[in-house]
């Protein structure tokens, strides 16, 4: 697969980030925030589509997300983490039960 894996999205993104109007430092600072969110967005694209490796993207995340990458990243750990540990807890209670018919 080349390319296109979003219909090259982040093109929209890219758009915006030229074409909004800087008329204040706080637009003109979320222009710049938009420029990486379309970097990012432009390599996550490339990494689904094959065109690079994998993890080449993550460095524009990184760079996207700023200096709390880290702290947004373990959130997100986390949040998986706690997902993961309700759906086995309602398996094993499920398996549990199962085991108690049998008896």
């Amino acid at each position: 697969m080349s390319g296109g894996s979003y219909e090259y999205a982040y093109r929209h993104i890219e758009y915006l980030a030229e074409n909004i109007i800087a008329k204040t430092s706080l637009r003109k600072a979320f222009k710049e925030h938009l420029r990486k969110v379309g970097k990012a967005c432009y390599d996550i694209e490339w990494v689904d589509s094959g065109d690079y490796g994998p993890l080449d993207e993550d460095r524009a995340i990184r760079d996207c997300l700023g200096k709390d990458w880290p702290t947004l990243a373990l959130a997100e750990t986390i949040k998986e983490a706690e997902h993961v540990k309700r759906e086995l807890n309602a398996t094993i209670k499920e398996a549990t039960n199962c085991l108690k018919q049998k008896e």
